[in-house]
């Protein structure tokens, strides 16, 4: 009866020992798919700026540092219409054979990155297989400067950026430094 004790004993030990070496195995399988995901700690979001929420650095930013990497949420057809206050948050997908892409939205810090069509300081780019979107800093960045991507030509809103930019061109080409101050007489 004695020896009856340790058999006992040793068969939940080597029950609970095999399912330790399967939950390692399963978590090996698991990790086979991972999605290595990076954030830079150097980021803080400011919830009140002219426009709007926006992300900004916290600290020094070497250009190429990976700012973040966002996973996507696939939006079904019809899930995304332009006019609605979706459209305006998603990011055209390319899905592997269709020819139009549908609608992702991003999570993440990457749906709060604002936008400037001429001082862009963040690139991105999709990776298609994974469903994420790797953000990355285009130059060096300085503590306390806002982190803006580029959203492309057809906005859903005014670019005012834009539009003080036209201003200060058509000034030029008026006034002082444009060609209509250029003396040609005696050129010719």
């Amino acid at each position: 009866m004695g020896d009856d004790v340790p058999m006992t004993t040793a068969a939940p030990e080597k029950k609970k020992e095999e399912e330790e070496e399967n939950r390692e195995s399963e978590m090996e399988e698991m990790m086979k798919n991972a999605v290595p995901i990076q954030r830079s700690l150097d980021l803080c979001l400011v919830l009140e700026t002219p426009r709007g929420r926006g992300v900004f650095a916290s600290c020094f930013i070497s250009s190429g540092t990976i700012l973040d990497t966002c996973p996507i949420l696939l939006l079904q057809p019809g899930e995304s219409i332009p006019g609605r206050t979706i459209w305006d948050y998603s990011y055209n997908w390319p899905t592997p054979n269709s020819p139009t892409p549908t609608q992702a939205i991003i999570l993440g810090l990457g749906s709060m990155f604002n936008h400037s069509s001429s001082r862009q300081n963040v690139g991105w780019r999709r990776n298609v297989e994974n469903q994420v979107v790797v953000y990355t800093a285009l130059r060096d960045v300085r503590r306390g400067e806002e982190l803006l991507i580029s959203y492309g030509s057809r906005l859903t809103f005014r670019d005012v950026e834009e539009d003080e930019r036209r201003k200060e061109e058509s000034k030029e080409e008026e006034g002082d430094g444009g060609l209509g101050g250029l003396d040609v007489e005696g050129l010719f």
